[in-house]
């Protein structure tokens, strides 16, 4: 059985068809989906303030874990040429993310030039993890100017994520733009929701014009494939649609949003439907008036 999610890459509709790709640790026959409620500043909801379907149909929800919940996170940063925008990224990990690590949380800092590297352990130290940090994303001139292995680099980070248990992340600053890679968007993009890790991204993939005639022109988006994975594993990519000429908000800003979205995810646990390996489309509901939720949009039966 396949469950697709669709999404618009350059243009074309990419289907996410969740065919490779790890699973994500949960208890036996259980699911876990990590929820962010929009519109709740409160974290006190109960399983009654949630609808699950599952194809469609009710699912029962075994129990709920209110937030904040135990974070295990990678930060990916882009480190190639083209990045000029968030160039002051690096110092803002300190500042807007390892500054506001709560008890239990543990990450990890990577980056992709030419090739891919990571901190070699998470880390619950803020010294540790910033020290760490800086030696990995210590690129040499060279290797920032040539290939920018995007999807093999999202597919790194989920490797080391997919074996942690509860609540693991990851937060990705790119221009959207990849090259060289050995690894697909769609692989990469099964991967991510099969696991069930959160993907946040901050992109500087401002949308290109091109004129097409006298009267009309093409509006090309390279963060429309980031913004599809974001989303489709209950995330958020900031700036959600910009315009050619939108000022983009500052990096610090936005990944302190990432992380206050991330403490606040309510996980919902509930029955795994179907024989292993078969794959579920997944909506998650709010029951109260003004609240929307944000999860995965599928997962794939133990």
């Amino acid at each position: 059985m396949n469950a697709g999610i669709v999404g618009l890459v350059a243009g074309a509709v990419c289907c996410l068809a969740l065919t490779s790709g790890g699973l994500a640790p949960s208890a036996a026959g259980m699911v876990s989906l990590h929820v962010a409620v929009d519109g709740d500043s409160s974290g006190s909801l109960t399983a009654d303030d949630f609808e699950v379907a599952i194809d469609g149909r009710p699912a029962a929800i075994a129990s709920l874990t209110a937030p904040p919940s135990p974070l295990t996170l990678v930060v990916l940063l882009d480190k190639t040429g083209s990045m000029e925008t968030y160039g002051n990224v690096d110092d803002e990990i300190g500042k807007s993310v390892v500054s506001v690590l709560r008890s239990g949380d543990r990450m990890r800092v990577g980056g992709f030039a030419s090739r891919v590297a990571l901190a070699p352990a998470f880390s619950a130290n803020p010294r540790d993890i910033i020290a760490a940090g800086r030696a990995a994303l210590s690129f040499r001139r060279e290797e920032r100017y040539g290939p920018s292995p995007i999807w093999d680099a999202i597919d790194h980070a989920l490797s080391v994520l997919e074996p942690e248990n509860g609540l693991r992340a990851l937060i990705l600053v790119t221009d959207g733009r990849g090259t060289g890679n050995h690894t697909s968007l769609v692989a990469a993009a099964d991967r991510a929701v099969s696991s069930g890790v959160v993907v946040h991204v901050l992109s500087e993939a401002l949308p290109v014009i091109l004129r097409q005639s006298e009267s009309t022109a093409a509006r090309i988006r390279p963060g429309v494939a980031l913004q599809e994975i974001a989303r489709a594993t209950g995330g958020t990519i900031l700036p959600a649609d910009p315009a050619p000429t939108t000022e983009l908000p500052p990096a610090g800003l936005s990944l302190a949003r990432f992380m206050a979205d991330l403490h606040g995810m309510y996980t919902l646990a509930i029955p795994a439907e179907g024989a292993p390996g078969s794959v579920h489309r997944v909506d998650v509901k709010m029951k109260r008036p003004g609240l929307t939720a944000r999860a995965r949009r599928a997962y794939r039966t133990r």
